[in-house]
C-alpha cells in the first residue's frame, strides 16, 4: 500500500485567500505535507482579528492595561511587541488562544501531548469504531536511517525502503500483518467484542483526531522544539503548518518572535 502525501496549496497563496478570519477558521491550512489523510484546523481563536493588526492588537492591549492605554497605531505597537518578545515578557501573549481540530497518527500524537501547557480532548476507541477501512492507518514507503549521532533522530536524506532490499521485504511483510490486524479488528467488534479491547491489537501507526487549545505563548514555544531540525520529521511537518497559521493571525508577533527567538536557533 503506497504512502500518500497531499500538497495543499502554498503559503503565498492562502496568505492572499485565507487572510480573514472568516475564511481561516475551519479551513485545513496546511503548507507542506503531512502523512495521509493527516491534517491541521484551526477552529477558533480568541480573541478575533482586530482593525491592522490582526490579532496582534490583543497583544498590545494586554500589555497596556497596566498602565490604561491601548493601541498607538501599527508603528508603535509594533515596536513593543519586539520588545517584549526580545525581553520574555510573556503574559501579554498567554491572552491569546487558538483551538485546533488535528489528526496524525498515534505515535506522533505521543509525543504532541508531551506539552502539557494545551488542553485536549481526543477520539475515543472505547466508544467509537474506528473507521480504518478508509485508510486511516500511516503506510510510509520512505524508511530513513537511524542517526549514529542522535539516539532519538534520523537522516532525513536517506531511505532504506529504496536501498535495502532486506529492509523493503520486512516492511512489506509488516504492513501486511498490519493490513490483517485492522481487518481483524473490525471482525472482532463485528463479533461483539467491546471496542475498548479490540482496539488493542491496532498499530501504533493508527490515526487519531483531537482538538488542541493552547495560548499563543506556549504555542510559539512548542513549535520552538518541534519545528526543530532535531525533532522528528513528521511532527515538524504538523509545527511548520501552524505556525503558517499563525503568520496570518499574528504577523507581527511571528516575525519578532523569528527575529528574537527562531531564528537564533532556526531549523
Amino acid at each position: 500500500m503506497a504512502m500518500g502525501y497531499k500538497h495543499i496549496r502554498t503559503k503565498q497563496y492562502l496568505l492572499q485567500m485565507l487572510f480573514r478570519r472568516s475564511k481561516i477558521i475551519n479551513a485545513t491550512f496546511i503548507k507542506s505535507t503531512v502523512p495521509t489523510p493527516g491534517f491541521v484546523k484551526l477552529i477558533d481563536c480568541m480573541p478575533s482579528e482586530k482593525n491592522k493588526l490582526m490579532l496582534d492588537a490583543a497583544v498590545v492591549q494586554a500589555a497596556r492595561v497596566s498602565y490604561g492605554e491601548g493601541s498607538k497605531g501599527v508603528e508603535k505597537d509594533s515596536a513593543l511587541i519586539n520588545y517584549l518578545i526580545k525581553h520574555q515578557h510573556t503574559s501579554p501573549f498567554e491572552m491569546i488562544e487558538f483551538k485546533f481540530h488535528l489528526k496524525m497518527p498515534i505515535y506522533i500524537q505521543r509525543q504532541w501531548i508531551r506539552h502539557r501547557t494545551a488542553s485536549v480532548n481526543e477520539i475515543s476507541g472505547r466508544y467509537t469504531e474506528l473507521n480504518l477501512e478508509k485508510g486511516d492507518v500511516y503506510h510510509p514507503k520512505e524508511l530513513r536511517e537511524q542517526s549514529k549521532s542522535n539516539k532519538q533522530g534520523s537522516y532525513i536524506d536517506t531511505n532504506l525502503y529504496e536501498s535495502n532490499e532486506n529492509v523493503k521485504q520486512i516492511w512489506d511483510e509488516s504492513e501486511d500483518n498490519i493490513d490483517r490486524q485492522i481487518s481483524n479488528y473490525h471482525k472482532l467488534v463485528a463479533l461483539g467484542v467491546a471496542k475498548e479491547q479490540a482496539r488493542m491489537i491496532l498499530p501504533l501507526s493508527t490515526f487519531t483526531e483531537f482538538y488542541w487549545k493552547i495560548d499563543l505563548h506556549n504555542l510559539l514555544n512548542f513549535i520552538k522544539l518541534r519545528a526543530h531540525h532535531s525533532a522528528q520529521r513528521e511532527i515538524q511537518l504538523y509545527a511548520h503548518n501552524i505556525l503558517d497559521i499563525l503568520e496570518v493571525l499574528c504577523p507581527i508577533t511571528v516575525q519578532a518572535w523569528k527575529k528574537h527567538v527562531y531564528d537564533k536557533d532556526s531549523v
